[in-house]
């Protein structure tokens, strides 16, 4: 194909006009910057510089003057518009020069002369709300105050040795019940290792506790901040954050105190209720933390999140012995409200469909999304048993 045949016709705005020659203007928006006593300039590149065309052009014929009138209406008109350029195609540009000759010699003919630069979008600084900043932020102050509010509760002082056997037991009970947690959660092992240290420290610091606090606060902090992130899966990122930082089970719920029974009694149900708050408190600021550095992919997944978080922080609001603790459990429920709002506001969304036959999971995404690597996402979503026999039943399925 020569390259006659691969040129363009001409047009602005869909008015066409014919074309002797074209001149292009690009480079670089250059800077030189001289110094006294120097002799080497320095030039600054501030960016490419927009590019200008300037066409040579006409119309002729018969009735040249409608398409003189045409294309004159058309670079009078504001704003940008689009050019059919004979070597570049498609290009929306703004006219910047407009001459237009007529002679008596070329009867029946108007000539062009036209500028244009390329258009580009008018964009401004935008401010936004770094919501992520503001769970960490409210996760931190939350462990802190659970932290201070242990160290008030529990206290060994003046209580006889089967109560301190009792107190280390728990210690040892309950952080061997959030190791599971923690294990589910880390993928790589360092959690993991930094737990089972942490751990073995605190089960000799049970007669101190503001060592102990602090002791069982680092364990329950991963040294990666994504680690719990890392729990998502491909289809559904949100869902075992939610349910990993809501795993409390009957060993972390905190017993009854209660002030009928001897003061010895009363005092080792408080320690334990305020060892098992910590714990609990660990684990859901951690899974707050994470959804907030989790990508929102998918709107109901977000709300679904954002429900259950929400939910497990109101219920530890409800128990809050402090008032310091609740206000800082409700910094964070309206910091991961926010979060999860915010950036779920343009997720995509799910909607239900049902495959006409029994089909392979493989297939289905091509229909779907003419993409069969998404076929992992179908199987993870819907819970299907096996991915070459995805069936005929309803479906929830991204709806791009």
């Amino acid at each position: 194909m020569s390259w006659r045949e691969t040129l363009r016709a001409a047009t602005f705005r869909g008015v066409p006009f014919e074309v002797e020659s074209v001149d292009l203007s690009a480079g670089r928006r250059v800077v030189v910057h001289e110094y006294p006593q120097r002799d080497d300039p320095y030039p600054e590149d501030m960016g490419r510089a927009a590019r200008e065309m300037t066409f040579s052009a006409f119309v002729i014929g018969e009735n040249y003057m409608l398409a003189h009138d045409a294309l004159l209406a058309a670079v009078e008109k504001a704003g940008a518009g689009e050019l059919i350029h004979p070597f570049y195609g498609t290009l929306q540009v703004v006219i910047t020069r407009c001459r237009v000759a007529q002679s008596r010699d070329e009867g029946g003919m108007a000539r062009f002369d036209l500028a244009f630069v390329e258009a580009g979008k008018l964009v401004f600084p935008s401010s936004s709300i770094a919501t992520g900043q503001k769970i960490e932020s409210a996760s931190a102050n939350v462990m802190s105050k659970l932290s201070g509010l242990f160290t008030s509760r529990y206290s060994l002082k003046n209580l006889p040795d089967w109560a301190r056997r009792v107190a280390g037991d728990d210690v040892s009970n309950v952080l061997s019940e959030a190791r599971g947690l923690v294990a589910q959660a880390d993928t790589g092992g360092s959690w993991l290792a930094q737990f089972d240290e942490k751990a073995s420290v605190a089960s000799t610091q049970t007669n101190n506790s503001m060592a102990l606090a602090s002791t069982v606060s680092a364990a329950l902090t991963p040294p990666e901040t994504s680690t719990v992130a890392k729990i998502g899966s491909k289809g559904d990122a949100l869902g075992p954050i939610t349910r990993w930082a809501a795993s409390y089970n009957a060993a972390l719920a905190s017993p009854v105190v209660s002030s009928a029974v001897d003061p010895v009694s009363t005092q080792a149900a408080q320690n334990a209720a305020a060892l098992r708050d910590l714990v609990r408190g660990g684990f859901l600021t951690q899974g707050a933390f994470a959804a907030s550095q989790t990508d929102v992919t998918v709107y109901q997944d977000a709300m679904n999140a954002r429900a259950a978080l929400t939910r497990a922080i109101d219920a530890e609001m409800s128990l809050s012995a402090s008032d310091d603790v609740y206000q800082a459990w409700a910094d964070l429920r309206s910091a991961l409200h926010t979060d999860l709002t915010l950036r779920a506001k343009n997720a995509a969304r799910l909607k239900t469909m049902t495959p006409g036959e029994t089909t392979p999971a493989v297939a289905l995404a091509y229909d779907l999304y003419e993409n069969a690597g998404r076929d992992d996402e179908i199987v993870t979503r819907n819970a299907i048993r096996h991915p070459g026999f995805v069936p005929a039943e309803p479906l929830l399925v991204l709806n791009t």
